[in-house]
């Protein structure tokens, strides 16, 4: 699994674009990394972009699992918008079930989109700064590559 995470000038918004296969493991790294390298705070909006992911080996006993230890995490928060930009199938099925877990925390608002530009729009963002050819940003991207396991 590839991750390409790159922050965004806009509102602070965190950007994170991922391909490939996903499965527990990825998943669980992919949580570690946005915590620990991202500095994911709990003010923070994310623009989730898994239109590239070819593989998604996640159940929802899985999904409960990655969860659970954020709890607190996730409920501390004063408040956070999270766009998950899912155009295909699958990753908009995946995504529904992860944003329906994330429902019960009052300081998340979550939302599954087909659209990109819907999707920007629900962040207060202009679509073209999601546009990777026109994203303005603050660092170089970086680039993290998660063994599967």
């Amino acid at each position: 699994m590839e991750i390409v995470f790159t922050r965004l000038e806009v509102h602070g918004c965190l950007v994170v674009r991922v391909s490939g296969s996903i499965d527990r493991g990825g998943a669980k790294s992919l949580h570690d990394l946005l915590e620990r390298e991202c500095g994911l705070r709990l003010d923070q909006n994310i623009f989730f972009d898994v239109s590239q992911m070819a593989n998604i080996d996640l159940t929802y006993a899985d999904m409960v699992d990655l969860i659970g230890p954020r709890r607190r995490f996730f409920g501390e928060g004063p408040g956070s918008r999270i766009a998950l930009w899912a155009p295909t199938d699958m990753t908009f099925g995946m995504s529904r079930m992860y944003a329906a877990l994330l429902d019960q925390f009052d300081s998340l608002k979550v939302e599954v989109f087909r659209d990109r530009d819907r999707a920007a729009e629900f962040l207060g963002l202009s679509p073209d700064l999601v546009d990777e050819s026109q994203m303005p940003l603050v660092d170089d991207p970086g680039t993290g590559h998660l063994p599967s396991i």
